[in-house]
């Protein structure tokens, strides 16, 4: 800007003496631009005709030369291993023209049977794989008597392309289609022609598929990455393959049913090479004549430009913000007096400034303020998970969240049109008129109710609602949470109570029932059972003797599965007697219990130190009672049983461990052995029914606890009881309780 006033005269000058040769240069330059790129376009055009030619003459050849093996070999009348070797001598021929041309060939009848292959694989499955069923286009250009030719593929391994060419073969007769012969042409041999090409011009030739696919180009890597390029829709100046700008032309070749595309390009930068160097000449004389002006005019410009330079800069500092800043420039003519003007405008901005400086910051301030204040709102209200509203007292929404306009089904302008009462049926919107009286009477309200959406779908809200005073107007502003999940999960939570409650009383009353009228006819059995024996011993004999014991037995057997059955159908939370529970002291009880039961045996129950508990003792004391008889009536023969109740504390639980040394059982059966009657040996080997251990893991479960074990055949086994120290759970670290273990021995010799 500072330098306007001496690039004008510069200009002035210059533009006088450079502005003809300048405009004559820019003609030259043009005519050579448009002469270049005309006649490289010729050039190119030119070059591209000849490769199409060469191609096309490729593929005549080709063609050309299965036609003469078709029609000097009579296939007809050939065997198939004739037909093979006469495909063999086909595949594996060579000439000046066609080397390695084909890769597999194949006779195939019109209806898909195989009469003769050739391959150098010794087998022609991929070209079978390949051609598949023939095609009804495929079949009606052979009966026509024209060849078919397959798209472009590029092998798998090797990248190379390749295309399927289909010939007809015909009787000789009837001139019918006998059969179609098959070839699988290596396209790599039609590089040699683009290298052909390429040695003779400046540039690049290539040819591409219909898919954009290079199928040959000089350089070989760029077909066998499968490379693709989207040809330009028009020819000339355009990008070339490399990326650079080209003259391109580009020319189709079409080949029976398949098309190609050669594509020739030369760089751009090489067409205008003279035209460059034709600039560089015109630019190097320009320079010479503007230095000779520049000179010629300089002293002219020091009378009128150094004023003005001055102005200038003065008047860029005190624009600048520096209004302390004064022109001293003593002139009499129109200079002296735009410098005074200078200086009155100075002092009289610097005073303006000043004043508006002092509203603007406290206009700032403000501002920055209520922004602040706004995005804190509007994001506070964007983020809340339920719904916003707010409206007046006439019932107008002045604002609300993007989750109302989800909810509602209604946009934003309908929003703006819809009462809030609108948004509920007739009874909800009538609870919800009243609770926004209320808001208005009171401060506040809230409200359940069901909005309904546009499409008529319902969900539960809990509305709360706060009036809010603006000046002399009352609004409401509000929030909603949506409890639809809420409501559901818990009507769905107190129906399958009542259920199952209703089926756990049903299900007892069953029970018990059966159990109580299936007891008498057993005690009916057991007592005819005794009269019979006792009354008529020698009629019933002692074989009716031995069937009335098993008859007995089995009734007893019966009595206890009703007892157990019974009994593991009446374990329930809701049924139990919760007191406080020594477990030690009650472990030792049920331990005097079963000593008189196995005296004798030899074995021993060791009880560590256990806690204090909340429970039914009279259920914990019959799981630990079917625990501890188990560890000594599944025992080993030869061995004494031993069996150890030891437990610790772990984060508000008991675990209580029932240790034995007996038989022991493989854990893939740890399931089982839990579920009522199931039994892993024989019943005459060892007594029970089978319940005890599922009443036992019932038992557990109604204490809000749990019951595993581990065991090896051979090794005893361990059955382990998580019991909670009270009805409610409280937290605590894990305390294990090992020492002072006591000792009771059960009918060991003394």
């Amino acid at each position: 800007m500072k330098n306007s006033i001496r690039k004008k005269f510069r200009l002035a000058f210059a533009g006088l003496a450079l502005g003809p040769l300048i405009i004559l240069g820019f003609l030259v330059i043009r005519e050579s631009y448009h002469s270049q790129l005309a006649q490289t376009e010729m050039q190119q055009m030119e070059i591209c005709r000849s490769a199409v030619l060469r191609v096309e003459r490729f593929f005549l050849s080709v063609e050309e030369h299965l036609h003469v093996f078709l029609s000097i070999s009579n296939l007809k009348n050939m065997s198939s291993l004739q037909l093979n070797e006469a495909l063999s001598l086909l595949l594996f021929h060579k000439d000046d023209k066609h080397g390695d041309l084909f890769t597999q060939i194949l006779i195939k009848s019109p209806e898909g049977g195989i009469l003769g292959c050739a391959s150098p694989l010794g087998h022609c499955r991929g070209l079978e794989t390949l051609v598949g069923t023939v095609s009804g286009e495929m079949l009606s250009r052979l009966s026509s008597g024209q060849t078919w030719v397959g798209p472009v593929r590029f092998d798998n391994d090797a990248g190379e392309p390749r295309m399927l060419i289909a010939l007809p073969v015909r009787d000789v007769r009837s001139g019918r289609l006998w059969a179609i012969l098959l070839v699988d042409i290596r396209l790599k041999e039609i590089w040699n022609v683009i290298n052909r090409v390429k040695r003779d011009i400046k540039g690049e030739v290539y040819i591409l598929d219909v898919n954009n696919r290079i199928i040959a180009h000089p350089d070989p890597s760029v077909v066998l990455k499968g490379t693709r390029f989207e040809v330009p829709s028009k020819a000339g100046i355009t990008t070339g393959f490399s990326g650079n700008e080209v003259v391109m032309a580009v020319q189709a070749v079409d080949f029976e049913n398949l098309s190609f595309r050669v594509v020739t390009e030369r760089s751009l930068k090489e067409v205008l090479e003279s035209t460059l160097n034709l600039l560089w000449k015109l630019g190097a004389i320009l320079l010479l004549a503007l230095a000779g002006v520049v000179i010629m005019g300089a002293w002219t410009q020091r009378q009128i430009v150094r004023p003005i330079e001055y102005l200038v800069k003065k008047a860029g500092e005190i624009g600048g913000g520096d209004l302390d800043q004064r022109l001293e420039l003593k002139r009499r003519d129109e200079f002296g007096e735009l410098a005074e003007s200078f200086n009155a405008m100075a002092r009289s901005l610097k005073k303006t400034i000043a004043s508006l400086e002092a509203e603007n910051i406290e206009r700032m301030q403000k501002e920055t303020a209520l922004r602040q204040e706004k995005r804190f709102s509007d994001s506070l209200i964007a983020s809340l998970p339920g719904v916003f509203y707010h409206f007046d007292q006439q019932g107008k929404f002045l604002s609300w969240n993007r989750n109302l306009e989800k909810v509602s089904g209604l946009t934003a302008d309908e929003l703006s049109k819809t009462n809030p009462v609108e948004l509920f049926d007739v009874e909800d919107g009538k609870r919800v008129a009243k609770s926004i009286e209320e808001v208005f009477r009171k401060g506040e309200a809230s409200v359940e109710a069901v909005f309904l959406s546009k499409e008529g779908q319902g969900s539960t809200f809990h509305l709360t609602g706060r009036r809010f005073d603006v000046g002399e107007r009352r609004d409401v502003v509000g929030v909603g949470v949506d409890i639809t999940l809420q409501k559901e999960a818990q009507e769905s939570l107190e129906e399958t109570l009542r259920n199952l409650e209703h089926a756990n009383m049903e299900l007892e009353h069953f029970t018990f029932a059966t159990s109580h009228h299936l007891q008498e006819p057993l005690r009916k059995v057991q007592t005819f059972g005794d009269r019979l024996k006792k009354g008529y011993p020698n009629e019933v004999g002692q074989k009716g003797k031995d069937y009335i014991d098993r008859m007995q037995r089995s009734t007893n057997r019966m009595q206890e599965m009703l007892d157990g059955l019974l009994l593991f159908s009446r374990i329930r939370s809701g049924l139990l007697s919760w007191v406080p529970v020594d477990m030690g002291r009650l472990t030792r009880d049920v331990a005097s219990e079963l000593e008189d039961r196995y005296k004798g045996s030899g074995g021993r129950v060791e009880i560590g130190d256990l806690p204090l508990l909340e429970g039914d003792p009279l259920r914990i004391g019959t799981l630990f009672r079917h625990l501890m008889d188990n560890g000594f009536k599944f025992g080993r023969d030869g061995v004494s049983p031993v069996v150890r109740v030891f437990g610790q504390e772990i984060d508000g639980h008991c675990r209580i461990s029932v240790e034995d040394n007996g038989i022991g059982f493989d854990e893939k059966y740890m399931d089982r052995i839990f579920e009522p009657f199931q039994r892993l040996h024989p019943m005459d080997r060892y007594g029970g029914v089978g319940i005890g251990l599922a009443i036992c893991r019932r038992i557990a479960e109604a204490h809000g606890g749990r019951m595993t074990a581990t065991s090896r055949p051979g090794a005893g086994s361990i059955f382990v009881v998580d019991l909670p120290l009270k009805r409610r759970v409280e937290t605590s670290n894990e305390q294990p309780v090992t020492s002072n273990q006591q000792r009771v021995t059960i009918g060991a010799e003394k």
